[in-house]
């Protein structure tokens, strides 16, 4: 299964620490091998930072940010400059699918509590 497709059965709560947390069980699920906060040594404002979620399977690297509805400028320049084959920012709610700088850009679904049951 693609991870385009892995990714597209993926359903997040509208908050950072939490999605992320989804996400690291979700892709596990499907075999990738993940670890949360990586360490990156500037953002874009020559300050340190992280990035939410790096998935390894076989000899594929996919970096992965999570932000809400737009891509921020320091998650696109922490991906730009981070040795992955895959640099992927998702987003908390909307109805986006591009590529910008070389980044795929995707929204990704949100639990609806009046309609979702949670697993």
């Amino acid at each position: 299964m693609t991870l385009t497709k892995i990714l597209s059965l993926l359903k997040v709560d509208d908050n950072a620490s939490t999605a992320q947390n989804q996400l690291y069980r979700h892709l596990t699920s499907f075999g990738y091998t993940c670890e949360l906060e990586v360490f990156v040594p500037d953002r874009g404002d020559k300050t340190p930072g992280r990035i939410d979620l790096i998935a390894k399977k076989k000899n594929e690297v996919v970096a992965i940010e999570f932000d809400r509805h737009e891509p921020r400028t320091k998650s696109l320049f922490k991906l730009k400059h981070f040795d992955a084959a895959i640099k992927l920012v998702l987003l908390r709610g909307g109805n986006k699918n591009y590529i910008k700088d070389g980044i795929r850009v995707m929204s990704i679904k949100l639990y609806e509590y009046d309609s979702d049951v949670k697993n």
